[in-house]
C-alpha cells in the first residue's frame, strides 16, 4: 500500500506542478493565488506598468540619477520643472550628456509663463501666479544660457519649448520610441503640496497599445508647443 500511496502522491504532485506551470505560462498564477489583487498585478505587467509612486518619497532613485540612465534621449514636459530641477541639477546633467555623446538629444517643454494656462496652473498649485511665472522664467533663462553656451554644432541636441495648454500632468521619457523606452507620468491633486504628486512608470516593449498611446499623445504636446530658438 505504501508503494501505491507513493505513486499516487507523486502523480498528484506532478499534476499540480503541471497546472502551476500552465497557469504561470498563461500569466494566471497571480490571479489564482491572490484573486483581484493578482489580476491587477497581472494587468499592470501586461500593460508595462513597472512602478507606481504614491508620493515623491516613493522614488527609488534621485531625479538626476533617473535621467542619467538614458542612453539616447530625454524628453520632458512639465509646468515649471522647478522642484525636479532643484533636486537634480538638470542643467549640469544636460551639459554632460550633450558633451558625452554627439547624438544624444534632449527636449524640454514647460508652460508658457505669459499664457492663460499659467494662471490656471498657479491656482492648482496653490501658489501666486507671479511666483509660478518667476519659476518658469528662471528655468528658461538657465536652459537658454546652457544652449547658447554650447558649440554651434551641438546646439541642436538641446531643444526648448513652451506650451499654452495643460496636459494631464508631467512626463519624463527616457530613450522613448514607439515600441521601446521608459515613460514616467506624474500628476497631483488640486492645491495639494507638490511633494504629494503621484504617478507611474511604463516600460516598453509591451503586449498592448498602452505604452504606444502614451508615447504618441505626449508627442502632440511638443507639436503644439512653440520652440525657443
Amino acid at each position: 500500500m505504501s508503494t501505491i500511496a507513493n505513486i499516487a502522491t507523486g502523480a498528484i504532485g506532478s499534476l499540480l506542478a503541471a497546472l502551476l506551470i500552465w497557469a504561470f505560462a498563461k500569466g494566471r498564477l497571480l490571479a489564482i493565488l491572490f484573486g483581484r489583487t493578482g489580476k491587477l498585478a497581472m494587468r499592470f505587467a501586461t500593460e508595462g506598468v513597472t512602478r507606481f509612486n504614491f508620493d515623491r518619497n516613493d522614488y527609488i532613485v534621485e531625479p538626476r540619477d533617473y535621467l542619467n540612465s538614458a542612453k539616447r534621449s530625454i524628453d520632458i514636459v512639465s509646468i515649471s520643472l522647478s522642484l525636479p530641477n532643484r533636486e537634480g541639477r538638470f542643467c549640469e546633467l544636460f551639459r554632460e550628456k550633450i558633451y558625452g555623446d554627439g547624438t544624444f538629444r534632449i527636449r524640454v517643454s514647460v508652460l508658457n509663463p505669459n499664457s492663460a494656462a499659467c494662471e490656471v496652473a498657479a491656482k492648482s498649485l496653490d501658489i501666486p501666479v507671479k511666483q509660478l511665472r518667476g519659476e518658469i522664467n528662471e528655468l528658461l533663462a538657465e536652459l537658454t544660457s546652457l544652449k547658447h553656451s554650447l558649440p554651434l554644432e551641438r546646439r541642436h541636441q538641446l531643444r526648448l519649448f513652451t506650451h499654452d495648454l495643460l496636459p494631464m500632468g508631467s512626463v519624463i521619457m527616457l530613450d522613448a520610441e514607439p515600441n521601446s523606452g521608459i515613460i514616467q507620468i506624474e500628476t497631483k491633486l488640486f492645491k495639494a503640496p507638490r511633494t504629494l504628486s503621484f504617478g507611474f512608470e511604463i516600460t516598453a516593449p509591451t503586449k498592448t497599445s498602452f505604452y504606444r498611446n502614451q508615447f504618441h499623445y505626449w508627442q502632440l504636446v511638443f507639436e503644439s508647443a512653440e520652440e525657443i530658438k
